[in-house]
């Protein structure tokens, strides 16, 4: 009885496909820590008033955009008063389209 080990580019393109969902998954879970990293900040009393007492600085020193950008996700974060279903609903549609792209 012999396995059939298919072509050399056959056993790259199942390995590539295989450490592209690892790294994949790898980044879904940094993804799912951050936010919920992010989503414990904004319950912290003093977070947003430091936050904003950053803007001057930031303007000072040409990072204006970081700034906005950074205060516009806290805000989005603080007012979902919890990410956790936001985060689900990533997690569960990232990994239905892994399941789909890796099916068959």
């Amino acid at each position: 009885m012999t396995a059939d080990v298919g072509t050399p580019n056959d056993r790259l393109s199942k390995r590539s496909a295989a450490m592209t969902a690892a790294g994949h998954w790898r980044d879904e879970t940094l993804l799912d820590h951050l936010g919920r990293a992010l989503d414990r900040l904004t319950q912290k009393r003093f977070a947003g008033t430091t936050l904003a007492m950053m803007r001057r600085p930031a303007a000072a020193t040409g990072l204006a955009d970081l700034q906005n950008f950074l205060e516009r996700g806290y805000n989005a974060v603080r007012q979902m008063k919890g990410a956790s279903e936001f985060l689900g609903k990533i997690k569960s549609r990232e990994t239905e389209l892994l399941e789909t792209w890796f099916a068959g």
